[in-house]
């Protein structure tokens, strides 16, 4: 393998996780814009999207609720992700 294949290969490595990085952050602004209602005070609000860059897609879609701190009431516990307006 000569040394110019050994950079290609590095170099698109890296496109591909800026791309996935990209793509994740996308995804958390995305949600961050849907509500969440708290269990314990019923209060309603938005998640900053940082928060939810941890968050397993397929978690929020198939479940419906992530851990969240409700800036409401302070309590940590399984907030409702209120998307499609239900609920």
């Amino acid at each position: 393998m000569t040394i110019i294949a050994y950079y290609v290969g590095k170099v698109l490595w890296i496109v591909v996780w800026v791309l996935v990085l990209i793509w994740c952050i996308a995804a958390a602004h995305s949600d961050a814009e849907t509500p969440f209602a708290c269990p314990n005070c019923g209060g309603v609000f938005h998640a900053k999207w940082y928060r939810l860059l941890g968050v397993r897609k397929l978690r929020l879609v198939m479940h419906g609720n992530i851990k969240l701190k409700c800036p409401r009431c302070g309590k940590t516990d399984l907030c409702r992700w209120k998307h499609g307006g239900a609920e």
